[in-house]
């Protein structure tokens, strides 16, 4: 059995092509990552808030390490760990250009189980450390990076390669407080005219 079937069979994320000691290499250290974290997740909700500089996540101390929990599921189930020490590898198989706009669907948000997703009242996906140091040094920062990253979180803001861009209503720019779109994005507005929208 291949890895990319043995991956799909488990339910988690598939490398990029890469030899099999490599991609054996890739899953071992995910697991270990994983164990690792499991093993400090009563010190997360006093990491949460210093990353986020929120005292919230430490004074509900339970909800945050349940949500800790869920996050690291997310992390192991999207192999979080090796798709981002894989990355130059995983980059030169797949450089595909990348159009659209997001939706805030928060599906890349490790399937919607990051400890910093949060939801706004009109129910579009928001994090809660964007546009930080700790944000950018992340996979976030590079989210989509290619065609593998879009089918993964089955993301419905973005193509890549010569697929068409997704024509939706609901796109929302992706920005920073100042305004600012990610300019590695090529934002493919909606054409349809206003009073459609």
């Amino acid at each position: 059995m291949s890895h990319r079937s043995a991956a799909a069979a488990e339910g988690l994320a598939p490398q990029p092509d890469l030899d099999a000691g490599t991609t054996r290499t890739a899953a071992i250290l995910d697991w270990l990552l994983a164990s690792m974290m499991g093993l400090m997740l009563p010190l997360a909700p006093i990491a949460a808030s210093v990353i986020a500089r929120d005292g919230s996540y430490l004074r509900r101390y339970g909800a945050t390490t349940a949500k800790a929990a869920g996050h690291l599921q997310g992390q192991v189930r999207s192999r979080a760990f090796s798709r981002y020490l894989l990355y130059d590898a995983n980059t030169a198989s797949t450089a595909d250009t990348v159009v659209g706009q997001c939706t805030h669907c928060g599906n890349c948000c490790l399937h919607r189980r990051c400890i910093y997703l949060d939801w706004s009242p009109a129910g579009d996906s928001r994090c809660r450390i964007y546009n930080s140091p700790f944000w950018k040094a992340l996979a976030c920062g590079r989210y989509p990076e290619s065609r593998q990253d879009i089918q993964l979180y089955a993301c419905p803001s973005f193509t890549a390669g010569s697929q068409p861009a997704p024509v939706s209503s609901q796109a929302k720019p992706l920005t920073s407080g100042s305004g600012e779109v990610p300019s590695r994005w090529q934002c493919v507005p909606d054409s349809r005219p206003h009073s459609e929208q």
